[in-house]
């Protein structure tokens, strides 16, 4: 006779019955238990024994009171952490925690007869003599002042925005919000700074004499009239400015050096790129739809993989401009991608079809063969596509994900769960939705999200096969199965469903075993900027090829500037 209980897996016990019980000698706890008791028995995740807890509990009695045992001892032996009111146990490493260990680096600057920058505790690891003017670094002091400066604009524009009944204003020097009587001057006239920063500013005047001068002919520089008059004059000679301002770059190059050079570049840059969002949109639009950076694109890739790479920039072009060799589209942008057939080789001429994104994306791994019979099987299982044949070996098996994992997943993905455990055993126990694949012994389904944009709740829920999960991805349901249907009926056209037999292992998903490691594409990529750098060095070096470039540079914005004039009076 069978033992009545269940194992781990919630699947019936092999086991023989022992004595004159209804249990075998694995499961004679359960001897006292009613037939109530057992069939709601879970599995304790502390020792993975089928036991009777109570509501909300996850482990036996005895589990929890080898945890609470566990628990004293570890909190009798415990060492705390150095720091001054710390709560937490020191490191295994040191005498402090794992968040106070910077306090080893201050002893350290401490024993040098330092002192580390005040912003330390905000990543900053500059030391400064113990005689230092200021409590922060120099680089610090620079993003202070950067801030500060934004944090004035910002108070100037808001401070032009106010309306004439107004009860309050931002001062444009200390960017208060002041009552309106503080900003009224000479006159009774409206001032743009409060009262108090006016006085401050009448005490500095007093002591200024060339600087003052100097603020004078700055607001002269910034009126209309000014500004308009040296903007004509730089389109008529942008030759010479695009030649003044490489000059300029190759001094800052060689006073500052490449280090800080690059940095004041990439911080320039990031202001550009805050200030003008809608060009960077622009911008990042054309750089996808230029075929010249995805072929480079793709040959960084290959390299970062292992991978063999054959191709031209112009048998690239032939390519990827025919139509998809699967659905038989081309993308929007006017060129599709590259679609290696079999994963195990490279770039190769007769390993390469022209592949749009979504059925690149879809396909991932898989063979050819095993892609299009996948997506002619859901076609047909579905219902979408009449006369048609189901292939359900090309859908490998996959363990199950557990529980845990998927709330988990959740948690950082920051979707939405509501799903019991109960709820999701009976979820996983049917067949999949989009395939038909049933659970067996060697295959367990998952859960699929069937609106991607919404979480894990009961009625957005469906079991799924990891295969169809893995192809889905994303994409909207309908979007998805559209898709499926122009590949099986573009296929079908083409004759080439059976493009060869499947052999086994074809329907396992592969690992990127020749891909190289984090360390090995940091040190190329090192490596491609340290190259780049030098060719930086030596183009700003050349007074020739400034001299070439600034005439490049004048011709492109002079042909520029006439489209934008025949643009304009073609409207």
């Amino acid at each position: 006779m069978k033992c009545l209980a269940k194992d781990r897996n919630n699947n019936e016990c092999r086991n023989h019955v022992v004595s004159d019980t209804n249990f075998c000698k694995y499961h004679d706890y359960m001897v006292g238990y009613t037939e109530e008791m057992i069939t709601k028995c879970v599995c304790c995740s502390g020792c993975n024994k089928m036991k009777y807890l109570g509501e909300n509990e996850k482990t036996c009695g005895k589990c929890r009171e080898r945890a609470k045992l566990n628990q004293k001892t570890a909190r009798e032996t415990v060492i705390m952490c150095k720091s001054d009111g710390c709560k937490f146990k020191k490191s295994d490493e040191n005498d402090y925690c794992l968040k106070h260990q910077i306090c080893i680096l201050v002893e350290e600057v401490a024993s040098r007869n330092k002192r580390l920058c005040f912003n330390y505790v905000r990543g900053c690891r500059e030391e400064l003599e113990l005689d230092h003017k200021y409590n922060r670094c120099e680089n610090c002091l620079i993003k202070d002042r950067e801030k500060d400066k934004k944090r004035r604009g910002e108070a100037k524009i808001m401070c032009e925005l106010v309306s004439e009944n107004a009860t309050e204003k931002t001062c444009t020097v200390c960017c208060k919000i002041c009552p309106m009587e503080m900003f009224h001057g000479v006159n009774d006239m409206v001032t743009k700074t409060c009262r108090m920063c006016r006085e401050d500013n009448k005490k500095r005047d007093a002591t200024r004499d060339k600087e003052h001068r100097n603020a004078l002919a700055r607001v002269a520089e910034r009126k209309p009239e000014r500004i308009a008059v040296k903007n004509a004059w730089k389109e008529e000679n942008y030759e010479k400015v695009a030649e003044t301002w490489q000059k300029s770059r190759n001094n800052r190059l060689v006073t500052v050096g490449e280090e800080e050079f690059l940095k004041h570049n990439a911080e320039d840059a990031k202001r550009w790129r805050d200030n003008n969002p809608e060009k960077m949109t622009d911008n990042n639009k054309k750089r996808k739809e230029n075929i010249d950076i995805h072929y480079s694109n793709y040959q960084r890739t290959a390299g970062n993989k292992n991978l063999q790479f054959e191709f031209t920039i112009d048998e690239f072009k032939e390519l990827v401009k025919m139509p998809c060799h699967y659905c038989g589209q081309i993308e929007e942008k006017g060129f599709n991608g590259i679609d290696r057939i079999n994963q195990q080789n490279g770039y190769i001429t007769n390993n390469c079809v022209s592949c749009c994104q979504m059925c690149n994306f879809m396909k991932n791994t898989a063979t050819a063969t095993v892609f299009v019979r996948r997506a002619e099987h859901i076609a047909v299982y579905g219902g979408h596509v009449k006369g048609g044949a189901l292939y359900h070996d090309v859908f490998s098996n996959h363990i199950q994900v557990k529980y845990t994992d998927y709330k988990k997943r959740a948690q950082n993905k920051q979707f939405e769960f509501e799903i019991s455990e109960e709820q999701f055993d009976v979820i996983t126990s049917k067949s999949c939705y989009i395939c038909g694949k049933t659970p067996s012994i060697s295959h367990r389904n998952g859960i699929d999200r069937f609106d991607s944009g919404l979480g894990y709740v009961v009625d957005n829920c469906r079991s799924c096969c990891a295969d169809c999960n893995y192809m889905k991805r994303g994409y909207d349901f309908d979007e998805w199965i559209a898709q499926l249907v122009k590949i099986t009926h573009f296929q079908r056209q083409r004759h080439c469903v059976n493009i060869e037999d499947i052999v086994s292992g074809d329907c396992a998903m592969l690992t990127k075993i020749n891909k190289k490691s984090k360390e090995e594409i940091t040190e190329a990529a090192k490596l491609r900027k340290q190259e780049q750098r030098k060719r930086l060095k030596e183009r700003y070096g050349d007074e020739e090829y400034r001299k070439m470039h600034a005439k490049q540079i004048a011709t492109l914005r002079k042909k520029k500037n006439e489209q934008v004039l025949q643009n304009d009076n073609t409207i």
